[in-house]
């Protein structure tokens, strides 16, 4: 008696996908391609299955050097014109945990909002 092949049955998720940056906590490397980051992400996330709508929120309290340079937080924005699926917000804010407060808010707002087919990521570096 022949034996079939065991074939392995890929899951695909389609839920949509928000992605919440603070990038005061989770920075870009040093000669890191900035107008590549969306796209990396995206194709990284479907690497692992993921094949729904990605959104992707990435905030700042204040463009100062201590934060993000003028040159990175540029480029982000100008990619957020092209990307309707980016949101590159500046709050003009120098509290401390001004992004922090903005990014739960803005969970909390989709959780309340939305129904349980959307997945929340939270960008941090650990």
């Amino acid at each position: 008696m022949k034996r079939g092949r065991r074939v392995k049955k890929v899951v695909r998720d389609y839920r949509r996908i928000w992605v919440f940056w603070n990038y005061e906590n989770a920075q870009l490397p040093r000669g890191f391609n900035r107008t590549y980051v969306v796209r990396m992400f995206r194709n990284f996330m479907r690497s692992r299955g993921y094949f729904g709508q990605i959104s992707i929120l990435m905030v700042v309290s204040e463009v100062i050097p201590s934060k993000i340079s003028y040159q990175t937080y540029e480029a982000l924005y100008a990619q957020s014109l092209i990307d309707n699926h980016l949101i590159v917000e500046n709050l003009d804010d120098p509290k401390e945990q001004a992004s922090d407060e903005f990014l739960y808010d803005e969970m909390r707002h989709l959780e309340m909002d939305n129904d349980a087919s959307s997945n929340v990521l939270e960008f941090t570096k650990k």
